[in-house]
Parts: C-alpha cells; structure tokens; sequence
C-alpha cells in the first residue's frame, strides 16, 4: 500500500491505494481511525495488529520488539521508563549481575494492614550449601540472622547492659571486651566450638553439684559449720507425736502420751550427744506411763522412769552414752 500523494489538511484522513486481489476492492479508500499526520511525520492509528512473533523496530535494530502468540513481550535493547512502572504479576525476576536502586528505602510485605504476622528479609541463595538470611521475626518482634540456614541470632541493638545480683551493672558497647576470670574455686574454659565452659570446684563431701545444681549434700552442715548462737529458738521447729503403742521407740521430740486403764511403756531412742527429748501423760486415766531405756544406757542410772498422774513430764537429754532427767 502507499500514503496519497499529497492531502489539504494533516489529521484529514489519507487514502489508500491497493494493488492486487482482490479485483472487487475499491482503488482507493479512507478510514477516520488510519491518519497520516504529515505536519508531524507520524502514522495515528487506533489499534496496531501484527503476526505471531512479529517484530517492530528501527531501520538499525528492526528486531527490536518481538510479541509472541501467547502475548510475551521481548525488548532486544535497553528500556527507559519516564513514568512510574507497576507490575500487576506475582512474581519480577530479574537475570542480572548488578541492581542499581537509587531509593534508600525499599519497603516489603506492601500490603500488610492490620496486626503484622507474616516474616520480611533478604535471602541469599548459596548452590550446594544452606542459604542464609536476615529478616525481621513477627514471632519475636526482633531482626534475626542465620550464617547456617537453621540457627537463627537476634541482631543486637549495639549496647547492652550487664548486671550482678548486688545491683551493680555496666554498659557493654559493640567492640567492647567482657573477660570472665577464673579463681581457685572456678575453672573457665574457651571451646573450639565458640563454647564458653564454667566449671565450679566442690569438695563433694559438704558441696556437690546433682543436674547441673550445686547444693549442700545430707550432713553437710556441721556444729563447726556453724557460727556460735547461729541457731536461735525462733529458728528450731521440734516434731511432736501423740499416738502410740507399747513398746513403741519415740522418735519426736515432744511426746504426749496416753496411759489409759491399763498403763503403756514407750522407748527412748538411742542415745546421740546433746540430744533432748520431753515426754508427758496427758490423760487423767490410773495406768501410768513407764519411759524405758533404749538397751544398755540408762536413765539417771535407772531402766526406766515412770509418770503417774495426768500432765506430769520429764525432760530427758542424753551425753551419747546414757539418758539424764534436767
């Protein structure tokens, strides 16, 4: 086809002139929606259809453009964009080796509203080894980072505060050293692991350590563990016990005892220095209560002690070897 050869008016609609079949067409023809814009040098035409994978272009590069069949767009040069770019896809790939972003913000998760819940970052694709990341954590509402791919840190915020139990603290910035030092009672170790290892020393016979717990182990404590008058009234708590059987071997310190009709014989335990031990009848009925000794030791020199009458009592305290009414 070829333009008229000449036209009165710029955006007056220019003929055409077909050659060919068919013979039925008509020699010349005109649309309102094909204009020849001469003033301009500029074809204007409502809509532009090409063949499957046709390509537009320069005289240089004719090639240019391609549109596939599906629609697919390929540009063979560079594309500057003076206007804003949106991409209505779900997913922009981008196959180069240097991004160039002249904003200093880049914002992520856009269209988050509402409560936060879903994670943000970057992500380093590494081959054959774990990738790593940097994100922000909604589920610790902190930045995190990963070098293995599976343990995560949390991103410090550049100074910390480190504290003792006697409320004394010191501020610790990045760069900073902390040294923990060890001493005759504590052994520090450094593993190759990034592991740091505290030791503390116990003699395992008054100190020992069960599950990672240090704690006093049964009968650690001793008199000569204690300071004198370290052990107050205020601090004794004495068992009491009020039933029993004949014959029956005390073990509380307080004993109320009941000798009813027939009466009832109790055993002071075996003698153990320094050890105190108060018995009394507490009913009104005629047997007595006979307090006997243990086996050898003896009771003031006697076998055995006997009360009589309701709310009568007798303090027993023993030297390890025998039993002494005070």
């Amino acid at each position: 086809m070829s333009y008229a050869p000449h036209q009165d008016n710029p955006l007056r609609p220019s003929g055409i002139v077909y050659f060919g079949n068919p013979s039925t067409d008509q020699t010349f023809e005109a649309s309102s929606n094909f204009v020849y814009d001469s003033s301009n040098n500029r074809l204007v035409v409502d809509n532009i259809l090409i063949s499957n994978s046709g390509e537009i272009g320069s005289t240089t590069t004719p090639d240019a453009i391609t549109i596939a069949e599906d629609g697919d767009v390929i540009l063979k040069s560079d594309l500057t964009i003076g206007g804003n770019l949106t991409v209505q896809g779900t997913q922009t790939v981008l196959n180069t080796e240097t991004v160039a972003i002249e904003d200093n913000i880049i914002l992520l998760n856009k269209n988050v509203t509402g409560e936060p819940s879903l994670d943000a970052g970057l992500e380093v694709e590494r081959g054959n080894s774990p990738n790593v990341a940097l994100i922000y954590d909604e589920g610790v509402n902190k930045w995190r980072f990963t070098n293995d791919g599976t343990t995560y840190f949390n991103v410090g915020s550049g100074v910390y505060t480190l504290s003792a139990n006697n409320g004394t603290s010191q501020t610790l910035n990045d760069g900073d050293t902390l040294s923990i030092l060890g001493g005759s009672g504590i052994i520090t170790t450094i593993g190759a692991s990034d592991t740091y290892t505290l030791d503390i020393l116990v003699d395992n016979s008054t100190i020992e350590i069960v599950s990672d717990t240090v704690r006093v182990k049964d009968g650690g404590i001793t008199n000569a563990k204690l300071a004198t008058s370290s052990v107050t009234e205020d601090k004794v708590q004495r068992t009491i016990d009020s039933t029993f059987v004949n014959n029956e071997t005390i073990t509380a310190d307080i004993n109320l005892v009941i000798g009813g009709v027939s009466g009832i014989s109790v055993k002071l335990p075996v003698p153990v220095s320094g050890k105190m031990v108060f018995v009394k009848k507490i009913d009104s009925g005629s047997g007595p209560v006979t307090i006997l000794r243990n086996s050898a030791d003896t009771i003031d020199g006697a076998t055995s002690k006997i009360l009589y009458y309701q709310y009568e009592t007798l303090t027993f305290v023993s030297d390890g070897t025998n039993w002494f009414i005070v």
